[in-house]
């Protein structure tokens, strides 16, 4: 068994025990009790910060409030459109990857797989993120935070944890239209602005780390593919773990050049390459699932060391590097898909009270809350439609 299955094993038995122990001062949402509820810890954590936070610089928060709430309705627009057109390819295209999945750290079918410390790690950043924000921009306006808290999704026992603030549901009502949408708006922009951080990190601050202290040093073959009768790299001898150098005498240091050296390359066409260990002399083969495809038959990564006196702690550094930069990325994928599933204009999510509020405003109380009822329905329906696929 995994470490991270192992991980997962104790952090369920962890939540139990929490809402065990905590049974008396928990709050249960029903949903479809007892197989879909939520149970919601209240606590008095970060209040003081979003409070701290809020007046201090109560004009800086307002303006990106109003961004977030220009921000939130197109993503509102742009969530809506990409769940309809995924809907209309899975029903007319044949082979489209479901649009909703959930995410979980268990590999099971209609299950967006994410190992476990990566998940769970991604999950916290992102929900107290989301949930600061809400409690920030509420005290700028100066409604009051009544708690802070965590909860739990629970299919029967907890499965996701998540967290929650509640701004004083009465005075947010008495509020104008615009005060109330920039406390809604303020979580699902908080996550797309950490998405948007997170990206310019991965794109413009690693490439430069990566140029100074890490050098490529060849192609590393991770896994054979194995077939009856053997494909080309197993017929010739090549293992797992050689590193590739060169093809017909073209360096292929990188993993860039040793796809540019294969790109055109047809069944039969003859190769030499040289590893760290030896050289071979292979003829390519087929593709199993394309013929006409020249296929070698390998599973490659790109091998790198750390340049300089650091060179002999590659193995150290390398694993922790790329483990962190793995987890960036996960976070910055996963926040983006929580900002913008929040803001689907969906019954008590916060795109769903923005709508509420919008509705009310344009429409009047009475008819509002008529529309937007419909409007939740429908995209109940469409997100269950859709989550439906997922286990198809």
């Amino acid at each position: 068994m995994s470490i991270d299955n192992i991980a997962l094993i104790i952090f369920l038995g962890l939540m139990l025990w929490f809402w065990y122990t905590k049974r008396k001062q928990i709050d249960i949402q029903n949903i479809f009790f007892p197989f879909l509820y939520f149970m919601m810890y209240r606590t008095k954590w970060g209040l003081a910060w979003m409070d701290q936070l809020g007046k201090k610089h109560p004009k800086g928060i307002k303006l990106l409030a109003d961004m977030g709430i220009v921000i939130g309705f197109l993503g509102m627009g742009f969530i809506t459109y990409l769940l309809i057109d995924n809907l209309r390819k899975l029903i007319f295209i044949p082979g489209t990857p479901p649009g909703v999945m959930p995410v979980l750290p268990i590999k099971a079918a209609g299950v967006f797989y994410v190992p476990f410390f990566y998940w769970i790690i991604s999950i916290f950043v992102i929900a107290a993120i989301h949930e600061y924000a809400h409690g920030v921009v509420a005290r700028a306006h100066k409604i009051r935070v009544l708690s802070s808290g965590i909860a739990f999704l629970n299919i029967l026992i907890p499965i996701v944890p998540a967290a929650f603030v509640e701004p004083d549901e009465k005075q947010i009502t008495k509020r104008k239209a615009r005060e109330q949408l920039g406390v809604f708006a303020a979580g699902p922009f908080a996550n797309i602005l950490l998405f948007a951080a997170l990206y310019l990190v991965l794109l413009f601050a690693l490439p430069p780390i990566d140029n100074a202290l890490i050098q490529p040093t060849g192609v590393l073959i991770q896994g054979l593919h194995a077939h009856d009768p053997p494909l080309a790299a197993e017929a010739a001898g090549l293992r797992t773990g050689e590193r590739i150098l060169s093809v017909n005498g073209v360096s292929t240091v990188t993993l860039e050049e040793f796809i540019t050296v294969l790109d055109g390359k047809k069944p039969g066409d003859e190769l030499s390459i040289t590893t760290n260990e030896k050289t071979y002399t292979l003829t390519l083969g087929s593709n199993p699932d394309n013929e006409s495809m020249a296929y070698l038959g390998v599973f490659v990564e790109q091998a790198r060391t750390l340049t300089g006196g650091l060179a002999g702690s590659s193995k150290t550094i390398l694993p922790v590097y790329d483990w962190i930069v793995r987890l960036l990325l996960t976070i910055a994928v996963l926040s983006l898909g929580i900002g913008l599933f929040n803001l689907l204009p969906l019954g008590p999510i916060d795109g769903g009270r923005m709508m509420l509020v919008s509705c009310e405003r344009l429409l009047g109380k009475k008819k509002g809350m008529k529309v937007w009822k419909g409007i939740s329905m429908f995209f109940l329906l469409l997100l269950l439609v859709n989550l439906a696929f997922a286990f198809l």
